[in-house]
């Protein structure tokens, strides 16, 4: 075997990229999907001054994320290479955990902070979970 087949083969392989760096590959997606949304729709200047503690609601937020990221396996299969089920599964993860933070978004407000700019409405997670799945799918299919 010639070393560009080597190369090739490794690339192509399941054991290219480790599952973990796929998670986090998700997570960071995800985290700059909220900070997006967040900065479209309340601006920059609003959305850097109040940083840390959406920093603190998005990695809450996160763990959801994680949660539906390891029951549908999005992590798994070859990055390269996305059939229409892997799709299908990193958007009923993303679909899923938003819903579950509308419903959690209540509680999760008060447990991070009173700032009445990180209320999430339903508006701002529906935004971050369409924006969060277009980059996770986008992810997918980059080669």
């Amino acid at each position: 075997m010639n070393p560009i087949e080597k190369i090739t083969d490794w690339y192509f392989s399941k054991r290219a990229i480790p599952y973990w760096c796929i998670i986090l590959l998700d997570c960071f997606l995800v985290y700059i999907s909220w900070v997006a949304v967040f900065w479209f729709y309340y601006r920059g200047a609003m959305t850097l001054g109040n940083i840390v503690p959406l920093s603190r609601m998005i990695l809450i937020y996160l763990v959801v994320y994680i949660i539906y990221f390891k029951i549908f396996h999005t992590y798994t299969g070859i990055i390269r290479y996305s059939s229409f089920t892997d799709l299908l599964r990193v958007g009923l993860a993303m679909v899923l955990a938003g819903i579950t933070i509308f419903l959690l978004s209540h509680y999760i407000n008060h447990i991070v902070d009173n700032h009445t700019i990180l209320r999430t409405s339903g508006r701002l997670i529906v935004l971050s979970t369409i924006f969060g799945n277009c980059a996770n799918v986008a992810r997918k299919n980059i080669g």
